[in-house]
């Protein structure tokens, strides 16, 4: 019998059914003497699986109960990448021979032709363990060399949610101010679904949008005007979500005046004299400074007898009070406390009470903590306001004491007395009329002579 040769593997055909004797020896003289009988010869090849059977037998984990991460569509995403397919090679029926199931598996954009040949059987499945397309391969081969058909089926798996990808995931706002806030989204297996991208601000209403795609990725912009958590949420084609959040805490400086007080001051200088920098997790927090006028019967024995001293018996005070109130919000709800000492001082621009304007001397007294003293003020050019600086709050006295008008000496106007400017131009003068009569006399001598 001849045998013929591919790749340095032997084969040989026989049409019935015999016992044979297969010899050989290798080229360092190691002999082969087999026997090999030949019941029945299959000449028809296995019939192929088909897709549906292929569809039937995917499973997660290896369960075929499991349904999670399985599509409702058999071609469409898996979102768990622990797939097997559960495949048991046939039993033979009586007379035929045995058949094993036989698949190959490689990745989207790899070549078919890298990947390797494996056989069903001792617990060797075909199983997928990484998001991306898988393309697996399966058909049958009989004992006796014949190979049936393959079914190729794609298997799309994609395990992980969108990317997000933000400038800043904390931004801050400043007595009322707003701020862009951008995001970027990608997906790098299944890919954005576009029509699932949300944004909604703290109260949960919808935040208006800008998206733009580019090579995938898309862009996200929208504004923030108020403190909270900012949510946005999106899919991807596969059904994984991804929910991000940016905080944004609000920092905001106001002044009260009631009673006809009239006070400003800088905002922004407001927040910079609190330490708020513990301040970070989408709250909204706001600083009031209050001014009110005070009367006289409202301070205690103490307090009048201190501010009267320092301001001396001839000033009349007016008192006012000035504080400041922090107050918190969050998602756990409203806190506030009173601020009675800050960081940095702060400037105050008060408008002098119309009823105490006048030609006054205008001095600041305050107490804090017990401890009274006096502060600088500086008084603008109208006199109708002035600013002070401050860094405690608690009882102010404004004492505004009468300037007297006081006479100005009269001077008698006099004749300014003579000086000798004049004197000296006459001699000046005549000096020099003499020498010129004299300078005339020689020359005509000269000339008489000459004659």
């Amino acid at each position: 019998i001849t045998f013929t040769e591919k790749g340095g593997v032997y084969t040989f055909r026989t049409s019935g059914s015999a016992k044979y004797v297969v010899y050989a020896e290798d080229k360092a003289g190691n002999e082969l003497n087999e026997e090999i009988l030949v019941n029945k010869i299959q000449t028809d090849g296995p019939a192929p699986p088909s897709e549906e059977e292929i569809n039937d037998k995917i499973t997660i984990g290896g369960d075929p109960d499991n349904e999670d991460g399985k599509p409702a569509d058999p071609d469409g995403w898996y979102t768990d990448n622990d797939i097997v397919i559960n495949l048991e090679n046939p039993v033979p029926a009586p007379g035929d021979i045995k058949k094993e199931y036989h698949y190959k598996i490689w990745k989207e954009g790899d070549a078919p032709d890298s990947a390797r040949e494996e056989t069903v059987g001792n617990g060797n499945q075909p199983s997928i363990k990484e998001d991306g397309i898988w393309h697996v391969e399966i058909w049958l081969e009989d004992e006796a060399g014949n190979i049936s058909p393959s079914v190729t089926k794609t298997i799309m798996v994609d395990s992980t949610a969108p990317n997000a990808d933000s400038r800043e995931d904390h931004l801050v706002l400043r007595n009322g101010g707003t701020s862009g806030a951008g995001i970027s989204l990608d997906d790098a297996t299944s890919g954005i679904d576009p029509g699932t991208i949300r944004i909604q601000e703290p109260g949960m209403a919808a935040v208006a949008a800008q998206i733009r795609e580019k090579d995938g990725t898309y862009t996200c912009s929208f504004q923030v005007s108020t403190g909270g958590i900012y949510q946005l949420s999106c899919k991807d084609k596969a059904g994984n979500t991804l929910r991000f959040e940016i905080t944004v805490t609000a920092l905001n400086a106001s002044i009260n005046c009631t009673g006809g007080i009239q006070a400003d001051s800088d905002r922004d200088k407001l927040l910079d004299a609190v330490d708020l920098s513990g301040y970070n997790s989408g709250e909204t927090v706001d600083l009031l400074l209050n001014l009110s006028p005070l009367q006289a019967a409202q301070l205690d024995a103490r307090q009048n007898q201190a501010f009267q001293s320092l301001a001396g018996s001839e000033a009349d005070i007016y008192y006012f009070d000035a504080s400041m109130t922090r107050s918190v919000q969050n998602h756990d709800g409203q806190t506030e406390e009173a601020i009675s000492k800050l960081d940095n001082p702060i400037r105050i621009k008060l408008a002098i009470p119309q009823q105490i304007r006048g030609n006054y001397e205008y001095r600041l007294y305050r107490e804090h903590d017990g401890q009274f003293g006096e502060l600088p003020v500086n008084l603008e050019d109208d006199r109708e306001s002035l600013t002070f600086e401050t860094d405690g709050f608690s009882t102010y006295a404004l004492s505004y004491t009468e300037v007297k008008e006081q006479a100005r000496p009269v001077v008698k106007k006099t004749d300014a007395p003579p000086t000798g400017d004049g004197a000296n131009i006459a001699l000046f003068i005549i000096c020099t009329g003499l020498m010129l009569i004299l300078i005339l006399r020689i020359s005509y001598l000269k000339i008489k002579k000459f004659s």
